[in-house]
């Protein structure tokens, strides 16, 4: 197998590189606070008056602790490149991988980690509404090629197409998926999470907190 940077086959990509997720137990949102938390919770329970003091005390490390977990839990969110690091390890074999992220070119849309979908006969993802196929013979994933992107074609052999068979459309439909353009209209509870997870929301949140 190729390296992952040398995967896609595409104008409008940067840079691309097989995933494959990391387990929850060993992301850093979530190991170290399977340590930090008993550890509080053993100096708040036997040692208060010594640590902890009062109430005001115990309120700010309170919210310290919760707003450090709460940032590193939501770094990730707001930038693909942590996203990558916190979730997932780098692999170099498509047979491992389960995702590959795909980093655009500037003007050229959104970088995205896409889910690698494998059937019989067929390995693909999807990005920005494309679909891309692995070929064993390049070694790489591509759009697509219609019959009308070969360069040679002529007038001729277009007027002489006479549709398809039948029994050919259900392989045709497979490999180059429906011909419908999908616009996804997001639910009133996906638009209310995302202006929850907002960077300038979760500001305010904190700075209403503090004060």
């Amino acid at each position: 197998m190729a390296d992952g940077t040398q995967f896609v086959d595409s104008d409008t990509v940067e840079h691309t590189q097989l995933l494959v997720p990391k387990s929850n137990l060993s992301r850093p949102y979530v190991w170290p606070f399977l340590i930090i938390y008993p550890c509080y919770n053993y100096l708040y329970s036997n040692h208060y008056d010594e640590y902890f003091v009062g109430r005001e005390w115990t309120f700010i490390y309170t919210l310290a602790i919760v707003s450090v977990h709460a940032l590193i839990w939501l770094l990730p969110k707001w930038n693909l490149d942590l996203q990558v690091k916190f979730q997932y390890n780098k692999v170099k074999d498509l047979q491992l991988a389960t995702h590959i992220l795909m980093k655009a070119k500037p003007s050229c849309g959104l970088s995205e980690i896409c889910k690698i979908e494998t059937i019989p006969g067929q390995v693909s993802f999807k990005y920005q509404k494309r679909k891309f196929l692995y070929s064993s013979k390049t070694k790489k994933f591509s759009p697509p090629k219609f019959f009308v992107d070969d360069e040679s074609l002529t007038i001729k052999e277009i007027k002489s197409i006479r549709g398809l068979p039948s029994d050919k459309v259900p392989a045709l439909k497979k490999h180059y998926g429906p011909n419908t353009f999908d616009i996804p209209v997001p639910t009133f509870m996906e638009l209310f999470y995302e202006h929850m997870l907002a960077p300038f929301f979760v500001f305010q949140l904190f700075l209403f907190l503090c004060g």
